[in-house]
């Protein structure tokens, strides 16, 4: 519980407004997209969201890389760590190299100071923010959390939320924005910030608000070349 407490003592005032509100920004996927990344942040900053959690997928090219690794570090946000990112480092998976020349030449090229700092990460991570559990995960052992999308039944939601106790479960492994709520429970997918190719893309990412009233509202956001664009969903 050594992160948990920390994190509470330190970034909860940060992002606590009165009455206790509480904004938060979600991102995933950034993909060493640091261009991207800003825009979301500033964006997210203009909402009032102050405290920002990286649910993983990180990593991109070795430069690009090291670009990200950096704003993540100066803005202080939240992080974990996916497989694919410690695979980039790693290698241990040939599904991320195979045929993909550009994915092993990233492994083998990203900087000291990226590898130090996704080696640092955990691969789940869990806040208490105005007495909700926030769960920012990967997956955990023998609970495939991060295998939630609309298929997803509701009983399987439901074991999940049991088994972890989380009110909110924040999973990056789906890059389109998804949230659905179920026994109790709010599932979260923030959306993807960047991405390696160099073809136009929009980036996506998630508002959650938890009210001082206990309420939580999921805000999928679209951040286009032109105006953002904000359309609010998920339980209340």
């Amino acid at each position: 519980g050594f992160w948990d407490g920390l994190l509470e003592k330190f970034l909860l005032p940060l992002a606590v407004r009165d009455g206790g509100a509480v904004r938060v920004g979600l991102v995933s996927a950034i993909a060493g997209d640091a261009a991207a990344l800003r825009r979301v942040l500033a964006d997210f900053h203009s909402q009032g969201a102050w405290l920002v959690l990286n649910a993983g997928d990180t990593l991109g090219s070795p430069r690009a890389s090291t670009k990200t690794i950096r704003i993540l570090r100066t803005e202080g946000i939240v992080s974990i760590a996916t497989d694919r990112d410690r695979q980039l480092l790693d290698g241990r998976s040939p599904a991320i190299t195979e045929g993909d020349p550009k994915g092993l030449r990233s492994r083998r090229r990203q900087s000291k100071d990226t590898r130090r700092f996704i080696r640092t990460l955990p691969s789940s991570l869990r806040l208490s923010l105005s007495g909700k559990s926030i769960l920012l995960t990967s997956g955990l052992p023998d609970i495939p959390v991060f295998c939630f999308d609309e298929t997803t039944p509701e009983e399987g939601l439901c074991r999940i939320a049991r088994e972890t106790g989380a009110s909110v479960i924040v999973s990056g492994h789906r890059h389109a924005p998804f949230s659905r709520g179920a026994c109790g429970s709010i599932f979260v997918h923030p959306g993807s910030v960047g991405r390696e190719e160099s073809e136009p893309f929009a980036s996506t990412a998630t508002l959650l608000d938890i009210a001082s009233d206990g309420s939580v509202t999921v805000t999928p956001h679209t951040l286009t070349t032109g105006t953002p664009c904000w359309s609010t969903e998920g339980p209340r």
